[in-house]
């Protein structure tokens, strides 16, 4: 008799959980109606970007530039279609934490690709001591500009987490904007490894703030699942060094088409 009861218990344990996570994968899809717009924007931003980077190449103008005026011509349609502003609210839906963790490892990872390794470590100091005041002078301003306008009406919080953002997608356009301009070999070396650290930076000041808004500090587990999750993206910067400074160096590939042949 205890033995049946056991079994019948743990049915319905099984049971009681299966349904949890029915309600909770249900409560997640389709809560919203937004989501539909928000995977159809995203899928065209993706597109869009890896259709300008493969054709637009050799174009005077930096693929991350053109990308920057879609942006803003999108968001002033916005003010003047309704269907426009439907995808424009579906962006806003986003959480900061989902659109930070969705376009930051990109950033990331264009940024590491243009560094040199060794030029890296032989500018690190200076790299250094140029990004700390940079950084700080550009959150600032971009916080002064968001508070004095106000137009989103956003809170402190969001207005921080927003100015992190900004900041942080500036080095992938600074990176672009450089490659072709003929300067010299340290100078693009610091400044690409200046917007390298600004990232690192940006991604460090981003979490702080989630961290502290939400008062999770104290929790390991969530301390845990934090490094787990910045560990990708910091893979993708590594990535991008070691990638830049052995596979794609001239010599190298010279070897590798005389090995191949």
């Amino acid at each position: 008799m205890d033995d049946h009861m056991e079994i019948v218990s743990n049915i319905n344990l099984h049971k009681n959980f299966s349904e949890t996570w029915l309600q909770y994968l249900r409560s997640f899809f389709f809560s919203t109606e937004d989501l539909p717009e928000v995977i159809l924007t995203l899928s065209l931003i993706s597109s869009i970007g890896a259709f300008l980077n493969r054709h637009l190449e050799d174009f005077p103008i930096p693929v991350p530039v053109i990308l920057f005026l879609l942006g803003c011509s999108f968001e002033v349609l916005s003010f003047t279609s309704s269907q426009v502003q439907r995808y424009a609210n579906a962006i806003q839906w986003m959480s900061p934490d989902l659109f930070f963790r969705i376009f930051t490892p990109v950033v990331f990872f264009t940024t590491a690709f243009d560094m040199d390794t060794y030029m890296l470590q032989k500018l690190f100091w200076q790299i250094l001591l140029i990004t700390i005041p940079g950084f700080l002078i550009n959150y600032i301003l971009v916080l002064w500009h968001l508070a004095s306008v106000n137009q989103l009406l956003l809170k402190p919080t969001q207005r921080l987490l927003f100015s992190a953002i900004l900041v942080s997608s500036d080095p992938m356009l600074t990176a672009a904007a450089i490659r072709d301009l003929g300067l010299s070999r340290s100078l693009i070396s610091l400044i690409n490894g200046e917007s390298l650290m600004t990232s690192v930076i940006s991604l460090i000041t981003f979490t702080s703030i989630m961290d502290f808004d939400q008062r999770l500090q104290s929790k390991r587990n969530h301390t845990l699942g934090e490094l787990v999750g910045m560990s990708g993206i910091f893979t993708l910067a590594i990535v991008g060094l070691l990638l830049n400074s052995t596979s794609f160096k001239a010599a190298i590939e010279e070897t590798l088409l005389l090995e191949s042949s």
